[in-house]
């Protein structure tokens, strides 16, 4: 496969991934920054809960994963782990975003 075909197929497929992102970010109302289901683990820090948060989803989208593959239950579920860690890597940029805007 040439070099410039390779890209459009990325190019195509993070165009996807983003759309399907913003359709269930929308269809959840952002409640994944906006934590009404955070742990609420006393004297842990509120991002640190959202992280924590995320990646136990991504945990389970992988042990799904691991027990029915990547389209059981009818769900595309490497998508849906794609998706969470997209959030995370987002999360995780805002963080340092708010850190430098601190100082």
């Amino acid at each position: 496969m040439e070099l410039e075909t390779i890209n459009n197929l990325i190019k195509a497929e993070y165009n996807t991934m983003r759309d399907f992102a913003i359709a269930k970010n929308i269809s959840y109302n952002g409640s994944i920054f906006n934590s009404d289901w955070t742990i609420n683990i006393d004297g842990i820090d509120k991002n640190k809960q959202v992280e924590i948060g995320i990646i136990a989803r991504a945990n389970d989208k992988l042990s799904r994963i691991q027990k029915v593959g990547l389209t059981g239950f009818n769900e595309d579920n490497l998508t849906d782990l794609i998706g969470y860690l997209m959030l995370l890597k987002i999360h995780r940029n805002t963080i340092n975003v708010d850190n430098i805007k601190q100082i």
